[in-house]
């Protein structure tokens, strides 16, 4: 019998003892499956490395910064049929203001700054 994984999802993974980089898929009890060479490893042998939905890139200059960001929404099942353009304003640990555009279930847009303590 052989073992199917218990979600099909793969997932990227580093193995604690080598420090290796690998992709694996979870079976039933915890267990995971190395997706290239079939080798099982516990759940405290690996740290599963968590999907990134936000990717950005930019410089701040004293209190001042801008940044170009993108964004995925698949995870919170949001989708955009029509393109819009929001720009929404944030006053928390810092204040920014974001410019996007958004179709399906990605953004494109920027970021200003406005560091409150440095």
């Amino acid at each position: 019998m052989k073992n199917e994984p218990f979600t099909g999802k793969k997932e990227k993974a580093i193995v604690v003892a080598t420090g290796e980089k690998v992709k694996v898929t979870l079976l039933a009890y915890g267990v995971y499956q190395n997706v290239k060479t079939g080798d099982h490893y516990y759940i405290d042998e690996i740290k599963v490395i968590p999907r990134r939905h936000m990717w950005q890139i930019g410089f701040t200059i004293w209190r001042v910064g801008f940044f170009i960001f993108a964004r995925e929404y698949f995870k919170y099942n949001i989708w955009y049929l029509i393109p819009g353009i929001p720009v929404s304003a944030v006053n928390g640990y810092d204040r920014y203001v974001d410019a996007e555009i958004k179709f399906l279930c990605f953004g494109l847009g920027i970021r200003f700054i406005w560091v409150k303590k440095k």
